[in-house]
């Protein structure tokens, strides 16, 4: 389980390093399947993740971290957790994105292009087993990004 404290270092610290340790502690939950995949603790862990992204400064650091983020949904176990991963990934982009300004954009095109490969090469793997699925990952992207928002889409 995320605990409280692990948000507050992902997301509140102007140190580096400590958001750096908060992390790998995140990533060991995620593997070891320690993380709830409810609503309220996904939305915690995705607070942490936006704000520990928005924190990282340098280019090769944000290439470094994108890639992290986006391999997280490689660890999860189970299709359905897999699913509500990806769904909260993209809702906590789209709750942020009126806030993302000129000089973070690109950064953030970077993390959701790298996740988005990750989805997809997930998808190429499921489309043997079981081709329905793919269907309720287009929705959960198109849901809570798209549908429904008052914003262009060209």
């Amino acid at each position: 389980m995320a605990s409280k404290d692990l948000i507050k270092r992902l997301s509140h610290s102007s140190e580096q390093s400590i958001r750096d340790q908060a992390m790998e502690e995140l990533e060991t939950l995620i593997r070891d399947q320690q993380v709830k995949f409810e609503d309220i603790e996904l939305r915690m862990v995705f607070e942490g993740i936006f704000y520990c992204f928005w924190h990282s400064d340098k280019p090769k650091y944000q290439e470094l971290l994108a890639t992290k983020i986006a391999n997280f949904t490689d660890m999860i176990k189970k299709e359905e957790n897999v699913l509500m991963w990806v769904r909260y990934f993209f809702k906590c982009i789209w709750l942020h994105w009126d806030r993302i300004d000129t000089w973070r954009i690109n950064k953030y095109l970077s993390l959701i292009r790298k996740q988005l490969i990750v989805v997809f090469k997930h998808l190429q793997k499921t489309l043997i087993t079981n081709p329905e699925r793919i269907k309720e990952y287009m929705d959960a992207m198109y849901e809570e990004s798209l549908k429904d928002k008052d914003v262009p889409l060209g």
